[in-house]
């Protein structure tokens, strides 16, 4: 397995791959199953995989967890391997910005931006996209794997895909979750034994939910319900147009605060 950490040489290699099916897997590090499953449907539908090892700092505010956030590389380079991923790029900031942040930024579909997550992480999305189309224009992949889990993120980078004409075919992966049904993430690592079992309540209020509604109850009676002071939101939206709906198809979004972490997830209906 190559580990790359310029553009020069990424792109260098890339030019050895002309006849090649290129998937890229960008991440933010911290690696866990989540990421390990979307390298594996990538092995099944490309022939050369490649995953970016990048912490944005253009997707956090002042007051978020950049300068804490998991930094383990050498377990991620471990686990990369074992899965035969081919190629991991990890560039530092200042490789990827090398004039800081007076850069040229993509900006976020208002419609899928303006809710959910980008109520209180205003910066969140046009920071992604930024990132993700600088990752797509370095490498050029065919093919691009996205967990479900940041469900948000996966439409509104696929709607700057179609927006921009890119000739890239992106493959959601379901949300991978751990025994006791915690959507696997990075910031898990955030929560000690006592709030881990506290933020159990986040997918178990997402199928009993799930239960209720296809038993016929109204989403918003149901969310009204079963509401927690913890959540941030707990909403029932279209599943494409991210619109607020009682009908089906739905999605049931959830946003925690644990202790200072904030945990994400979502269930389809």
């Amino acid at each position: 397995m190559l580990h790359l950490k310029t553009v020069k040489t990424i792109k260098s290699e890339l030019l050895n791959l002309k006849d090649k099916k290129i998937a890229l897997i960008a991440t933010m590090g911290a690696l866990h199953q989540g990421h390990l499953a979307l390298i594996k449907k990538a092995k099944q539908i490309a022939d050369f995989v490649i995953v970016s090892i990048f912490i944005n700092p253009l997707q956090f505010s002042p007051n978020e967890d950049l300068n804490k956030y998991p930094k383990t590389l050498e377990n991620d380079l471990e686990l990369c391997a074992k899965e035969k991923a081919n190629l991991v790029f990890s560039p530092s900031a200042e490789e990827i910005y090398p004039q800081g942040q007076n850069i040229t930024k993509i900006i976020a579909d208002s419609k899928l931006s303006n809710c959910l997550c980008g109520i209180s992480r205003p910066q969140l999305f046009n920071g992604v996209l930024t990132i993700v189309l600088k990752l797509f224009n370095i490498i050029k992949p065919d093919i691009a794997c996205f967990g479900e889990k940041d469900y948000q993120q996966l439409l509104i980078i696929k709607k700057m895909i179609f927006d921009l004409n890119l000739d890239i075919e992106i493959y959601p992966v379901e949300i991978i979750r751990d025994l006791d049904g915690l959507a696997l993430s990075s910031r898990n690592k955030y929560l000690t034994k006592e709030q881990r079992l506290e933020a159990l309540k986040i997918p178990k209020t997402l199928l009993t939910a799930k239960d209720l509604i296809q038993k016929g109850q109204n989403p918003e009676e149901v969310i009204k319900n079963l509401w927690d002071p913890c959540f941030e939101y707990f909403e029932a939206r279209n599943p494409e147009t991210l619109k607020k709906t009682n009908d089906f198809p739905l999605r049931l979004f959830i946003c925690g605060h644990i202790g200072n972490t904030r945990l994400i997830d979502n269930v389809e209906i």
